[in-house]
């Protein structure tokens, strides 16, 4: 996550908006799910945990250019 972010503000001087639209699912019946936690675990990586990190990792870049807006889809 932390490359892809330098690799973005090295290519892009000024960043105006964020769009978190990750979306990956379970594509199993929740009555085959009842032992897989990891499943449910992973989702949250990806769908929940890296767009924190991502907006975590621009609002310094937001806050040194005095304006910037994130987006949750």
């Amino acid at each position: 996550m932390q490359q892809s972010l330098e690799q973005i503000l090295k290519e892009h001087a000024k960043i105006d908006v964020l769009i978190n639209n990750a979306a990956r699912a379970i594509r199993r019946p929740i009555i085959q799910a009842f032992d897989r936690l990891h499943d449910f675990e992973r989702t949250m990586q990806i769908n929940y945990f890296a767009a924190v990190r991502m907006t975590l990792g621009m609002l310094p870049h937001f806050l040194l250019n005095g304006s910037g807006h994130v987006i949750g889809t």
